[in-house]
């Protein structure tokens, strides 16, 4: 009989750690304004660590939509914490943000924050988000 009650009191302790754990998720919707042509992709990829900020590798989440309006809106559930955005709109669908000779992108982007680099890539910092409670943001591409 003690065994049963372990076990019960042990499934019990689970489904409440699984529940504690689901609340903690957060709705967070990417508004992004700016496309110019409804075609291609709409790469964006989430971010939730300064080290690997603008790595391919080390994306927290990666979306890809297709683009067939000039604003896309888009919600993912995530957990609670600090987040930053970076998106192209990827026109000829080749899965890679072209750029010109001098490094430039030459599709439209945009970052959280909506930051404008100047000489180069924003930061984590500069683009960093914290996500509380269910949020929307939006990002207007820049090109």
């Amino acid at each position: 009989m003690k065994k049963w009650t372990k076990r019960i009191g042990g499934i019990g302790l689970l489904l409440i750690l699984k529940t504690t754990l689901v609340a903690q998720n957060v709705n967070f919707t990417i508004r992004v304004t700016g496309l110019q042509q409804p075609s291609g992709k709409l790469q964006i990829a989430v971010y939730n660590d300064k080290n690997g900020f603008l790595t391919p590798e080390r994306v927290y989440k990666n979306i890809v939509l297709d683009v067939n309006k000039s604003i896309l809106k888009h919600t993912i559930e995530i957990p609670k914490g600090n987040y930053a955005v970076a998106l192209y709109h990827d026109n000829n669908s080749n899965g890679i943000c072209d750029k010109n000779l001098f490094g430039i992108p030459v599709e439209r982007y945009g970052f959280s924050n909506n930051i404008r680099p100047i000489l180069s890539a924003p930061s984590f910092q500069s683009t960093v988000i914290e996500v509380k409670k269910d949020l929307e943001i939006e990002i207007a591409l820049l090109k």
